[in-house]
């Protein structure tokens, strides 16, 4: 009996100090130390809590693609936007100066030509109104401009002068036009002014009572009389010209 009893007691004292230390250990504070029942260690219970970090903001990713515009690049065009122009007049007094007073000479051809090919024309324009040519959009190179001295039957007296004064020609070597002295073109070249002093042939008319007295006409060049007619030669402008009359005294 009494052995049952101090078995009684002695658990009851095991759960005691269960109890005990239980209720110990929910009071302790965090980071204290206490000691064993039995003395012997120090027992060092530190809670260690983390604080939770706050997550870091990452920036917010574009839910939508940006879409770039492609670049268009635009072709390179070449443009040729050049030309060559000038007038033809009736130059009356062979001066070579485009006075006022004279007239245009208008819906007559003009041309073209490569520099080294004054043959074949590369371009053919007709005078306006106003004996205004144009010629434009040539491939870049060394061009003269040409004008013969017939056409479509009519004809003209090539400039007499050369190149001097308002007219910009000169006989060609064979003698068939006028030509420019040679014009340098490249893309954008804009020349103006190449003109021509074109003329008439000189009209020969009969003068009233106009009297030749030759004392001897075998004597004078150029003039010769036989059976009452005369005829007079002479030389002008590199033409040459002849009249011819009737005449009851010498």
């Amino acid at each position: 009996m009494r052995m049952k009893q101090k078995r009684r007691l002695g658990l009851n004292r095991v759960l005691c100090m269960a109890l005990t230390l239980l209720m110990m250990v929910s009071l302790i504070p965090m980071g204290a130390t206490f000691a064993s029942a039995t003395g012997e260690e120090e027992v060092s219970s530190e809670v260690i809590q983390t604080e939770e970090s706050e997550p870091s903001e990452e920036p917010e990713e574009s839910t939508e693609a940006e879409e770039s515009e492609p670049e268009i690049t635009e072709p390179e065009t070449t443009t040729v936007t050049n030309s060559i122009s000038g007038v033809l007049w009736i130059d009356a007094n062979t001066d070579g100066i485009y006075d006022s007073g004279e007239s245009p000479l208008a819906d007559y051809p003009v041309y073209l030509y490569a520099e080294d090919d004054t043959d074949n024309a590369v371009q053919t324009a007709t005078t306006d109104a106003d004996g205004k040519y144009l010629f434009e959009d040539m491939e870049p190179g060394r061009y003269v401009v040409g004008i013969k001295a017939e056409e479509n039957g009519t004809e003209y007296l090539l400039p007499l002068m050369g190149v001097q004064n308002d007219n910009k020609f000169y006989v060609a070597p064979d003698y068939s036009k006028v030509i420019s002295n040679p014009i340098d073109i490249d893309a954008d070249a804009v020349v103006e002014d190449i003109d021509a002093a074109m003329r008439t042939s000189p009209v020969i008319q009969p003068r009233a009572a106009y009297t030749i007295n030759l004392a001897s006409p075998t004597a004078v060049t150029g003039v010769t009389y036989a059976s009452n007619v005369l005829t007079f030669t002479t030389a002008a402008n590199g033409n040459t010209y002849t009249i011819t009359g009737t005449t009851s005294t010498v």
